[in-house]
């Protein structure tokens, strides 16, 4: 069951990519430029906190 695990950072990162792709590419106001910034900001942050893991990780095995 471990071979199916999936880091839940990881998937709501890859939901939020889609999002802010979806959003970015259906409309073009106001509205969507303020959402797909705070979609990136989400975005940038869920991929440091993984990045963050696993340099903590790498370090604690060597």
């Amino acid at each position: 069951m471990s071979g199916n695990y999936k880091d839940p950072r990881q998937v709501a990162l890859e939901l939020v990519k889609k999002a802010s792709d979806q959003i970015r590419y259906t409309n073009d106001d106001e509205f969507t430029f303020e959402m797909v910034n705070k979609l990136e900001e989400i975005e940038d942050m869920l991929k440091k906190d993984i990045d963050k893991d696993k340099l903590v990780e790498r370090v604690s095995l060597a």
